[in-house]
């Protein structure tokens, strides 16, 4: 009892001291945190730039995140959300030199000049810019779909093949990998692995790794008739956002500026998730998502399962 005693005595004036500390600390954390309306890896993107531009001998490493930043050239992909109109955003964005853009809802996602990020910070019209960090859930091994799911033996029995149903896919690229593959697009038509007359609406993503072909592949293989068209997801969440809704051929409720796929798909694919998304609410993503599946379209994401390199879903 004695014992416990003395370590209570010890411990209250700790406690004591910790409690009087504690607004101090957080009033520095609070002033540490105000950063306006740019992220802090955008900053530190500006940064890095100009320090390689000041000192190309020695070059910078631009992944100043676990997950790298998507540049293209001196260029970065950015999440944009409007503070009021988003058309005033779009305009201020624009002579800024973002492009291709696209804007959904209060967001205006596209490819920003590195060198026009310090300038973000002056527009009236912009409340928060970010990195457009996105990944495909992209396994290392190679699926046996076709006798897993049986689809081989409903074919046979039921005398179905997909025939008369498009299926539209939204990935990072169709036909434009940044990185050297086996096969190209035209390699697969030739050898039979997708169809000849797939419709691309869009492949601006890349460079990417041709996710979006490698899907096709594994579907046409399960579902030899059916139709095949391909939307980038990988342009930021708004363009992934109109993206669906173009495959699904702009069915009403869609966004300002949809452009309707000629042949509007059915069932609707993805493997993409933006960390950024909402989690405990409906982003611009999933608000899509709600307006082409009440159209009647059938639509599917994957869950994914990062174990332990991502959080508990």
């Amino acid at each position: 009892m004695l014992k416990l005693q003395g370590v209570f005595e010890r411990i209250v004036p700790l406690l004591g001291a910790l409690l009087l500390l504690t607004p101090l600390v957080s009033q520095k954390v609070l002033a540490q945190d105000k950063r306006g309306n740019t992220s802090r890896d955008l900053l530190r993107l500006s940064e890095a730039q100009t320090v390689r531009r000041a000192a190309p001998a020695q070059p910078q490493d631009l992944a100043v995140t676990p997950m790298r930043p998507p540049v293209r050239g001196d260029k970065v992909l950015v999440d944009a959300v409007a503070a009021g109109d988003i058309a005033d955003l779009k305009a201020e964005l624009d002579a800024l030199g973002m492009e291709p853009a696209a804007a959904y809802g209060r967001i205006y996602s596209g490819w920003l000049p590195l060198s026009a990020i310090n300038k973000l910070e002056g527009l009236k019209s912009l409340k928060y810019a970010r990195p457009a960090y996105r990944s495909s859930h992209v396994g290392l091994t190679t699926s046996g779909g076709d006798p897993a799911l049986r689809a081989d033996l409903a074919r046979d029995e039921f005398e179905v093949d997909g025939s008369r149903v498009i299926i539209g896919v939204l990935s990072d690229t169709y036909d434009d990998a940044g990185i050297p593959l086996a096969t190209n697009a035209d390699d697969d038509i030739a050898s039979g692995d997708v169809p000849p007359d797939v419709i691309v609406l869009d492949d601006t993503g890349g460079p990417g790794i041709d996710e979006g072909r490698a899907m096709m592949q594994h579907i046409y293989d399960v579902a030899p008739g059916a139709g095949l068209s391909f939307h980038t997801a990988f342009n930021g969440q708004a363009d992934f956002a109109l993206g669906i809704q173009e495959l699904a051929g702009c069915p009403p409720g869609s966004g300002a500026g949809c452009v309707p796929s000629p042949n509007p798909a059915d069932v609707i694919v993805d493997d993409i998730i933006y960390p950024a998304e909402p989690m405990f609410q409906d982003g611009i993503i999933a608000q899509a998502v709600d307006v082409v599946v009440a159209a009647g379209k059938a639509y599917f994401s994957s869950a994914g399962n990062a174990a332990r390199r991502g959080a508990a879903r």
